[in-house]
């Protein structure tokens, strides 16, 4: 498995699981909530959503998640899961496309360093 920890780790790892480390982090929305679909189908609804900085500054987006692991922010974490490295645009040029963000879906693991 692939350990990634700064951007230049990212390329040849799209839909593969790999493992993320860097400093946990939260991305407050405002006004405005994302919706996620947990693994077992239910849904949670947030305007926290977790992050990891990696060590070179680039962000990888987790989603919502749970409040107890918001208590990580600032501290350094591994989180594993499968590499989205960029969203494929679903709608037409004129209209605001998808956050070229990566992320981490099917998260399986988040813990402490």
């Amino acid at each position: 498995m692939r350990t990634i920890t700064r951007a230049t780790d990212l390329p040849g790892s799209d839909a593969q699981v790999v493992e993320v480390v860097g400093v946990y982090a939260i991305v407050e929305l405002g006004r405005y909530r994302m919706v996620s679909q947990r693994p077992d189908g239910s849904t949670a609804m947030s305007n926290r959503l977790g992050a990891v900085t990696l060590d070179d500054g680039t962000w990888i987006g987790l989603g919502v998640r749970d409040d107890d692991e918001h208590a990580l922010a600032g501290r350094r974490v591994r989180v594993r899961g499968t590499l989205m490295e960029a969203w494929p645009p679903r709608q037409p040029p004129h209209v605001a496309q998808p956050d070229p963000t990566p992320a981490l879906l099917d998260i399986t693991l988040v813990e402490p360093l």
